[in-house]
């Protein structure tokens, strides 16, 4: 049986669930920048010959969804409104690029992806995070800027292999004492939150090299921050922190200090201070 009798076919079992004009491109692999169009995600797969195990990455754009690489047996497509869907399994799905897409709410069916190691949410909406994100038990990249978060479920710091956590530019006013829980967290940004003091346990993550805390409410660093001793770059610009206690100096692995011209600091630290522009 002929490409095109079988994309036919496929096209009449599937036109009640997408619509005929979206539109969507594809590459085969990362490294193939040149991309394809077509009108239905069924015209994805078959004109270019690919099997689902040589796609594992799905990225949305204005024009619909860009699939760089994707494993699984299943597509992901918007609708008219922007609203995301899940058609099929996508079971095996490991990166997911959905910033920039509109959404209002985080989908539900997202937290049953228990494959995904990476999720781009930023640059959308979202003003809650679901109970149940503590199903993407390997997710090690979660980037969340650019939202309307306000609080964090208690089930995000139950997700023990995150590595990487951007909560930038939302309006959070603080973090749970379980934020310590995240003992593989390497990349914590809050750059441009409303949190005015961080728990004590924040300097039980070991292993976090870079804490971004510049352009928050912060008027002082907890107790204890020489526990960071993994910790290579701090960033406190545009903070109330105008003095840094001696304990600063006890980092041991602290290469690069971010602070204001204004801020007091222990000498001993001075050739790692770099000061805003």
């Amino acid at each position: 049986m002929g490409n095109k009798r079988l994309e036919e076919m496929a096209k009449r079992q599937m036109r009640s669930e997408i619509p005929d004009d979206y539109k969507i491109k594809a590459t085969t692999r990362p490294d193939v920048r040149e991309t394809q169009e077509y009108g239905t995600v069924t015209e994805l797969l078959e004109p270019l010959g690919l099997t689902p195990e040589q796609v594992i990455m799905a990225e949305s754009t204005k024009d619909g969804l860009k699939i760089k690489s994707f494993s699984g047996s299943g597509f992901i497509y918007c609708d008219k409104k922007s609203k995301l869907k899940i058609v099929a399994d996508f079971s095996e799905l490991r990166g997911l690029d959905l910033a920039n897409s509109n959404l209002d709410s985080f989908p539900e069916s997202l937290c049953s992806l228990n494959k995904l190691d990476e999720l781009i949410l930023f640059k959308n909406n979202l003003s809650c995070l679901p109970d149940r994100i503590d199903w993407l038990k390997k997710l090690e990249g979660l980037y969340l800027s650019f939202n309307q978060l306000v609080a964090l479920p208690d089930s995000l710091w139950r997700l023990k292999k995150l590595s990487f956590l951007d909560l930038s530019y939302n309006p959070l006013r603080e973090l749970a004492e379980d934020v310590g829980e995240l003992e593989n967290l390497k990349f914590l940004k809050l750059r441009g939150s409303n949190i005015m003091f961080l728990p004590n346990s924040i300097t039980r993550l070991g292993n976090l090299t870079r804490l971004y805390l510049d352009e928050t409410l912060l008027s002082e660093l907890p107790e204890g921050i020489e526990n960071l001793t993994s910790l290579k770059v701090l960033d406190i610009r545009n903070t109330r922190i105008h003095q840094l206690h001696e304990e600063i100096a006890h980092i041991p692995s602290l290469e690069t200090l971010f602070i204001d011209r204004r801020t007091r600091y222990p000498p001993e630290i001075k050739d790692k201070v770099r000061y805003s522009e």
